[in-house]
């Protein structure tokens, strides 16, 4: 999931910083379960700001997913817990952020980040994302994937012309830039990243795990 670039197990590194899985550290949990590495405060404060989020704003746990939406695993990850995440940060529980870093193959990747980006603009990024993810057969293939956009903008009730204007303008596309050079300033070379506040999650089983990091942090607090 994340190329090891150089350890920042609770270390500050003054300039690009690499998420890293040093196994060998104490910061990482042995099996079972899944492996947690704790990064150092700024790493996930690098992201703060990138995509989109719903929830609490400070002193809320949140977490954070830097995906894509051609990644299988990022469609898998959303399907298993995404939505019981969003739950959780609609009830005030949690905060949940999503960051867009399509990796460089996925080529229809990007267009599906601007078409989240501009149902954000008028202010239903949420919806939009299910149908993105749950659409993937639609969009994925074809001529023409601007076409599923606009009748996921339909469905939505949005305004279609404005969606369609800013799918074509600077707009998404400079959001999605700044979305790439938060993930790529942490070190992000593959998808997903899942952060629980400030712990790097790889799930060694099943998504699922997630959730159970998520419980647990919340009734420490």
């Amino acid at each position: 999931m994340i190329r090891v670039v150089r350890s920042l197990l609770s270390v500050a590194v003054p300039t690009v910083v690499a998420l890293a899985l040093a196994l060998a550290s104490a910061s990482v949990t042995r099996s079972p379960g899944p492996r947690l590495v704790t990064v150092a405060d700024h790493v996930p404060a690098a992201l703060e700001g990138a995509g989109v989020s719903i929830g609490p704003g400070r002193g809320t746990l949140t977490v954070r997913v830097v995906g894509d939406y051609e990644c299988s695993a990022c469609e898998a990850l959303d399907r298993r817990v995404g939505r019981r995440l969003r739950a959780l940060a609609a009830q005030g529980r949690i905060r949940y952020q999503l960051v867009q870093a399509p990796l460089r193959p996925h080529r229809r990747a990007p267009k599906a980040a601007a078409a989240l980006f501009c149902a954000d603009r008028q202010g239903d990024p949420w919806r939009m994302h299910t149908l993105l993810v749950e659409g993937r057969a639609e969009w994925g293939w074809g001529e023409d994937p601007h076409e599923a956009f606009r009748r996921y903008a339909r469905r939505l009730d949005l305004a279609v012309d404005e969606f369609q204007k800013c799918l074509a303008s600077p707009y998404a596309s400079l959001r999605l830039e700044a979305d790439r050079s938060a993930a790529a300033g942490i070190g992000v070379a593959g998808v997903p990243v899942i952060l629980v506040g400030a712990t790097l999650v790889t799930p060694t089983r099943s998504f699922t795990e997630v959730l159970d990091v998520v419980e647990a942090r919340l009734a420490d607090r």
